[in-house]
């Protein structure tokens, strides 16, 4: 009954001291899972889906649209392995055709294979699965080479955010052949069915090693692509080209242009997204360009680009400077802003935001390893790159768990996972970084959790980063949300303000899922009262 009233007060507080917030509603209550890939994913048919993945398989809950369960189930098959979870990746969970997919590489016997589960909407039974890839077996060496910087067999999954069509990328990063490398695979729902537009191997135009940065769809038209291509010494020499390639709908190969850069491009990552809207592909890369001691310098760039010719319309550096000028006139205490790009995300004004944070990762051999998450970065800017608006918000979180990936929010996005042995220990960095929203009515919020200690004096933010007290216990944190407007920010709660100082609520950052169509952003979040700590999906309808 407790914990009833608590949800009860935290609905009516949400109506009537917090405008932006529209609705808060609440599932029962449920124990917390306490290791894996948690992923809530609201679909067009207004049912919700809680998909857990850990060592024990893989469980999937579905709420209705009055927020109450109706099912609750393990998935089993005889096609991939639930008991096989340890040798897993998921490499992306989407509502495809109005059903849940979920497309998992799990390693058979040292071959990577990859599934495609489509799940009922109704009831998060198994409606069909498939195998859609396989690549070739690891040699009894292949360890070796993946320590000396060959990178490891992948599938790229990546899904047109505007319809229902995905490609996938089948990255033999051992093949012999530098053609045979990467094969990308188009999709699209004919008639209710995954169908394959195109399939086509990546031609390397006499480069000896090919890496892959990024990639995009444009509904059944078009696959663009970024890769890296490069020779050696003694391998053709050193030429290096970053290249933009096209594969269009009844295309046999690839249309190539190569990118004069004079930067050593080999150690780069990406994210690639296509704007139907404005007919503009935007790039941010992400390169390795140096390491000194125990810090690594990188360089970022964010590339337009006309799908049509390839051509690079334009380049600009990932608005560091801006940042740094932001930070200088509203932090007391901080020089500088020492972070990089995690993602970049597309707005419903056509405007795009680069997202940052600062992160400081500490490898100790005889500990877990530790992250440290400081400052957010956002730059807004205009479809022409010109940057409109600004953002340094306070912030200051300490995790312990396995090392987080460059453009880690864009992974989070994805709900691309990997099972990690250190996962048996210590694992918080689920419940840290923050969550950009963009909604339909554009406006726009990040949320976080930070520790009550922040928001004593609710209404006079904290206006030096020394000030602020870090959260090192998830615990003893309550969600809280920031409205972005106009350069400036508004704090406030996200569950309500906290009852008393027994009461927290958090918000499990990366299990969250934004619906556009409703504004609601969903997510598992955990109440707390002294020491009786409770689950719950939550639904919070923003403005």
């Amino acid at each position: 009954m407790k914990n009833l009233v608590l949800t009860l007060m935290t609905v009516i507080i949400s109506f009537t001291a917090f405008s932006q917030v529209k609705k808060i509603e609440y599932s029962a209550p449920f124990d917390e899972p306490q290791k894996g890939l948690c992923k809530v994913l609201q679909i067009s048919n207004g049912n919700t889906f809680f998909i857990v993945v850990n060592s024990e398989g893989i469980s999937v809950t579905v709420y209705k649209q009055d927020r109450k369960q109706a099912s609750k189930r393990m998935l089993s098959s005889n096609l991939w392995d639930p008991k096989n979870m340890k040798k897993t990746t998921v490499e992306g969970i989407y509502e495809i055709n109005g059903e849940p997919v979920i497309f998992l590489n799990q390693l058979n016997d040292r071959e990577p294979v990859l599934y495609r589960i489509q799940l009922n909407p109704d009831n998060g039974s198994i409606a069909h699965q498939t195998e859609i890839g396989r690549l070739p077996k690891y040699k009894m060496l292949a360890g070796y080479a993946l320590a000396f910087g060959v990178d490891e067999e992948d599938f790229i999954v990546e899904k047109d955010p505007y319809s229902d069509a995905y490609a996938v990328a089948h990255y033999n990063s051992f093949a012999h052949e530098t053609d045979k490398r990467i094969e990308v695979v188009h999709y699209n729902i004919v008639n209710g069915e995954h169908k394959e537009v195109n399939r086509v191997f990546y031609d390397a135009q006499g480069y000896k090693y090919t890496t892959f940065i990024g990639m995009c769809v444009n509904g059944d038209k078009s696959v663009h692509m970024a890769a890296y291509g490069y020779n050696t010494a003694s391998k053709g020499g050193k030429d290096s080209r970053v290249i933009i390639s096209r594969l269009s709908k009844g295309d046999t190969k690839f249309t190539h242009l190569n990118i004069e850069f004079t930067d050593d491009f080999k150690e780069t990552v990406g994210e690639m997204i296509y704007n139907p809207n404005t007919n503009i592909i935007q790039l941010l890369t992400i390169t390795l360009e140096k390491s000194k001691g125990f810090v690594t310098y990188y360089n970022s760039l964010l590339s337009y680009i006309d799908p049509e010719s390839l051509q690079i319309i334009k380049t600009t550096s990932s608005a560091i400077s801006e940042l740094n000028a932001h930070v200088k006139t509203t932090i007391k205490d901080k020089k500088e802003f020492a972070g990089m790009s995690v993602d970049l995300v597309l707005n419903h004004d056509n405007t795009s935001s680069i997202l940052f944070e600062e992160k400081l990762e500490i490898i100790n051999s005889h500990a877990p390893p530790e992250s440290h998450l400081g400052l957010i970065g956002i730059v807004q800017m205009d479809n022409t790159g010109k940057e409109e608006q600004v953002y340094s918000l306070l912030k200051n979180q300490f995790a312990i768990g396995p090392s987080m990936p460059i453009l880690y929010m864009s992974a989070r996005r994805k709900s691309i996972w990997r099972y990690d042995i250190q996962k048996m220990q210590i694992d918080s960095r689920s419940f840290y970084s923050y969550n950009y929203i963009n909604t339909s009515t554009n406006n726009t919020y990040v949320i976080f959790n930070d520790s009550k200690e922040n928001h004593k004096n609710f209404g006079k933010p904290i206006e030096k980063f020394n000030d602020l007290r870090t959260i090192k216990n998830v615990s003893e944190s309550v969600a809280v949300f920031e409205k972005l407007s106009n350069g400036r920010a508004e704090t406030n709660y996200l569950f309500g303000r906290p009852t008393n100082d027994d009461y927290f609520s958090f918000c499990k950052i990366e299990s969250s899922h934004f619906r556009d169509e409703t504004n609601t952003y969903a997510s598992m979040m955990v109440k707390r009262v002294k020491k009786d700590k409770k689950a719950y999906i939550s639904w919070v309808t923003f403005e």
